[in-house]
């Protein structure tokens, strides 16, 4: 059986890129920690070795585009429901594809 290789971006394998905010180069994750059902932090790290940044990133889920399931939904956790129109008009229009 042939594996894939999930590291590559292929259709339904989309990873998140997170940029170097000094040379904008991409950076890895080295290592995470959850701080709320919602917020998670990362360290990442440049991948460029001539820049050698580092810092930490948040992760924040902030809207809901397709609510849940009602046998996974805990009102407590779900984000406010946003409509493709509040997407357009916070994100931009080139920015909807991505967000959908």
């Amino acid at each position: 059986m042939a594996q894939r290789n999930i590291s590559k971006a292929e259709h339904g394998n989309m990873r998140v890129q997170i940029t170097c905010p000094c040379c904008g180069s991409r950076c890895k994750v080295t290592a995470s920690r959850k701080m709320t059902d919602l917020v998670r932090y990362s360290s990442v790290q440049c991948l460029n070795a001539s820049c050698g940044w580092s810092g930490v990133a948040a992760t924040e889920v902030i809207k809901t585009i397709s609510p849940p399931s009602p046998l996974h939904q805990n009102p407590a956790l779900v984000p406010p429901q946003m409509t493709a129109d509040e997407i357009i008009e916070q994100h931009g229009e080139s920015s909807q594809k991505n967000l959908l």
